[in-house]
């Protein structure tokens, strides 16, 4: 029965279309022409829209942007979209980036030459801008310093920690750990955004990601937030400070040389009393250890061929950091003052309210 139908349908098709020819030729016609036409113009939409996007100001410098050599994939829309977002995050607080860029430039010229003397990208700089804005905190999990090394990594990488000293506070030092797990990541992944991403994920993390992933590139990954956003913040931050008037940022440079500007003192023998190894330098204790942030009890101990090298500041940076002391102390009791006598109004408001039944 199914049969008969469909011959009966197909013989009275066959005749339609033997009796209107004509009409079916202009109609295919007309709508063959109508796509021709549809499909040029959204063609040449694209081609307008495409070159507008290559010759502009915006587009150009992303192509020109790179992390260590290798190039951003500018051709990528959710890459171009990820990076904006870091460049607008920094630009809605231009004071706290000027801030930062300023005491990070300072921080530089004492990184700069270990990493070129361990032959890793300069672009390596910016890692402890993201890591730890170039201070010394200290993260829920224990990571410590400006490289944010957790304990038992910094031992790994030849970092001493004990009761008098935590070498994760010594710039210098902490950048050579660095500069070996950089090494040891290239090694494996033969690729720096990939080693710099490790530095956030751990080389394993990675590379399981790369496997699971079959992907190549850091580019090509679904990471976890953090891991993800690692990248595109140090562009961010490498794109803002050398680029600081394309962004219409007015972010000058300062470099006040008191990191680097100190005299060392080589000691290999222990000293039982940094006190009085302080006053005989003409320095409180304090200074002493906000200079040598690595030294973290009030001794130091030499076991057999043991040394450290310990910064002494000049005078006039002595002076800088007495008087800033004296700034922040006087700071420090009027928030205090302002919070007492905050909570003392506090009091009586509560004090005139009326019972609770």
């Amino acid at each position: 029965m199914d049969s008969e139908h469909s011959s009966s349908f197909l013989s009275k098709l066959i005749f339609y279309a033997k009796n209107h020819t004509y009409h079916l030729f202009i109609s295919c016609s007309f709508f063959i022409i109508v796509g021709i036409i549809w499909l040029s113009v959204i063609r040449e939409k694209k081609t307008v829209v495409i070159n507008q996007v290559e010759d502009s100001p915006l587009i150009k410098f992303y192509k020109s942007l790179n992390f260590a050599g290798e190039g951003f994939p500018v051709n990528d829309t959710n890459c171009i979209m990820l990076l904006e977002k870091e460049i607008n995050k920094n630009k809605e607080h231009p004071t706290a980036l000027k801030s930062l860029v300023n005491r990070s430039v300072n921080w530089f010229a004492v990184i700069e030459p270990i990493l070129e003397k361990n032959n890793i990208p300069d672009d390596f700089k910016y890692l402890p801008i993201i890591e730890s804005q170039f201070t010394n905190v200290v993260s829920p999990r224990g990571a410590t310093g400006f490289w944010q090394f957790v304990a038992g990594t910094a031992s790994n990488y030849g970092l001493e920690i004990n009761e008098h000293v935590d070498e994760r506070y010594h710039v210098e030092k902490a950048t050579e750990a660095a500069c070996k797990y950089f090494k040891e990541a290239y090694a494996q992944f033969n690729n720096w955004t990939l080693v710099a991403a490790s530095y956030n994920l751990g080389m394993g993390g990675i590379q399981q990601q790369l496997v699971k992933q079959n992907a190549k590139t850091y580019y090509e990954l679904k990471l976890n937030s953090e891991t993800k956003r690692y990248i595109f913040k140090l562009l961010a931050i490498k794109a803002l400070i050398h680029h600081a008037d394309f962004f219409e940022l007015d972010i000058s440079f300062k470099k006040s040389g008191s990191v680097v500007n100190h005299k060392k003192i080589k000691i290999d023998t222990s000293i039982t009393d940094l006190k009085n190894f302080s006053e005989k330098h003409g320095l409180s204790i304090h200074i002493l250890k906000q200079v040598n942030p690595w030294i973290v009890g009030d001794k130091l101990i030499c076991n057999g061929d043991k040394k450290y090298f310990i910064c002494i500041p000049n005078k006039d940076l002595v002076q800088q950091m007495q008087d800033q002391l004296k700034r922040d102390s006087i700071e420090k009791v009027k928030q205090m003052e302002v919070k007492k006598n905050s909570d003392t109004i506090s009091d009586k408001h509560i004090a005139s309210l009326p019972p609770v039944i």
